[in-house]
This record gives C-alpha cells, sequence and structure tokens, in this order.
C-alpha cells in the first residue's frame, strides 16, 4: 500500500512540475519577436530572439527614414564588420517571469570613441504593459540607462532610451 500511494504522489509531483515549466516557457517567448516605435517618418525596430541555449535572449535594433512607404536604414546594430562578419547581438538578457526584462545594451550606431575602445554600453529594462483590449497588440516599456559612473568623453546613446514598443510580429 506504501509503494502505491508513493506512487501516486510522485506521479502527481512531476505532472505538476511540467505544468509549471510549460507556463513559464510560454510566457518567457512573450518578448520573441519585431517590435516597433513609429513616429511620423522614423521607425525605431527592435528584433529579439532566444538565445541558442534557450536561456534568454538576443537581439538587434535600427532605425529606419520611411517615405512614401520606402524605408531607407539610418543605422543597423546587426552591421558587417571586417572580412564579411556580422557584428554579435548587442542586446543580451533574461525574463524571469515573462513580464520584466532585464539584460545589456551596446550602442554601436555612434562612432567608435578612439580614447576609450568602446561604444557607450548600458543596461536595458523591458517591461511588457498588460493589454487592454482582445485585439491589441502587445507592446512594452524600453528604457536604456548608463549602470555606472559614465567617463568624461564618452558620448551619450544614440539610440532611443524611453519609449513604448508595439510587437508586429
Amino acid at each position: 500500500m506504501k509503494h502505491i500511494l508513493t506512487f501516486f504522489i510522485v506521479l502527481t509531483l512531476t505532472n505538476f512540475v511540467k505544468a509549471q515549466n510549460s507556463n513559464i516557457t510560454a510566457t518567457q517567448d512573450s518578448f520573441v519577436g519585431t517590435w516597433e516605435w513609429h513616429d511620423n517618418n522614423q521607425i525605431f525596430r527592435l528584433i529579439l530572439s532566444r538565445k541558442d541555449n534557450n536561456k534568454g535572449y538576443d537581439g538587434h535594433f535600427m532605425m529606419i527614414h520611411t517615405t512614401n512607404g520606402s524605408e531607407t536604414i539610418i543605422y543597423n546594430s546587426n552591421k558587417v564588420m571586417n572580412y564579411g562578419i556580422y557584428w554579435w547581438p548587442v542586446i543580451s538578457g533574461g525574463s524571469l517571469d515573462g513580464i520584466n526584462f532585464s539584460g545589456s545594451i551596446i550602442d554601436n550606431s555612434v562612432v567608435l570613441n578612439q580614447e576609450f575602445n568602446t561604444y557607450p554600453q548600458g543596461r536595458l529594462k523591458m517591461t511588457i504593459i498588460p493589454e487592454t483590449c482582445s485585439n491589441c497588440p502587445p507592446s512594452l516599456i524600453w528604457k536604456v540607462y548608463f549602470q555606472d559612473i559614465v567617463p568624461s568623453g564618452m558620448p551619450d546613446f544614440n539610440i532611443p532610451i524611453d519609449l513604448i514598443l508595439t510587437k508586429i510580429n
């Protein structure tokens, strides 16, 4: 009798843990996709995907100018470096709850600072905004800031630092 009771307890706990893990995965994927902010003829586009190890997110950004439906890229973080190699992801981070994202960002849209041999780097916080209607696309708050004391001469961020982005796919 003890063995049967133990078996049912283990079976129940196993199913509970599996259900909890599947819920976490579903909500954590809420950041994956393309997000945009529009202002007249400018679009800031964010593209996030799951990391190869499925533990967190990687991403890139771009600023686009539109004229009569035609897009011209002003800057793109996924630019070609030497020998045809593309930049590694400039956004890296994760979410424990599928609502709040915390990570780091490199703004490679500015000219490389020769004195420090680096680009502006900082923290990125994103928060999914609760939906207000059933047909509304998801939105998130995007905030970028320096995480430490900024050395004199380091350029400010060129990328937007405080926006609301809407998911387009």
